[in-house]
């Protein structure tokens, strides 16, 4: 996404792609519906199907957290496709952050554990790059 994001800006300096622009705009809601599989991942290992009342709301969250990242990436491209490009980097933008954001919360309570945290730290400072590269890049007529 990184090099995907600079390789539309330093090509539009000399001409527009409007076609990279739609390619990044999918990869990066792709890629942000991803973020939300781990948290998925870890509500399917439990051996309960339906979660019970009592319990902390951690595995909750957690389900939600993958929901709503699923469900902000359909958005994001739903608006980038339908609106504009720039709209739809801009909320795929924002939904690497928020989820950024909550794992921090998480991993500071210890539910997740640092080794994910600091790749997911890594992985989202290289997507917002190429997200803010593509935002920058001129598009020409799209």
């Amino acid at each position: 996404m990184f090099l995907m994001g600079g390789g539309l800006f330093l090509a539009g300096i000399v001409t527009s792609l409007p076609h990279l622009a739609t390619i990044l705009l999918m990869l990066g809601g792709c890629l942000l519906a991803c973020e939300g599989a781990f948290h998925w991942g870890t509500i399917g290992q439990l051996p309960v199907i339906i979660l019970p009342r009592g319990q902390d709301k951690t595995d909750q969250l957690r389900f939600w957290t993958g929901v709503g990242a699923f469900l902000w990436a359909w958005l994001s491209l739903c608006l980038g496709v339908f609106m504009s490009v720039l709209t739809g980097y801009g909320c795929e933008l924002l939904g690497f952050w928020a989820i950024f954001l909550i794992e921090r919360y998480w991993q500071n309570r210890g539910v997740i554990p640092v080794s994910f945290y600091l790749v997911k730290m890594g992985f989202t400072f290289l997507a917002s790059a190429g997200l803010l590269f593509a935002l920058i890049a001129s598009h020409g007529p799209l």
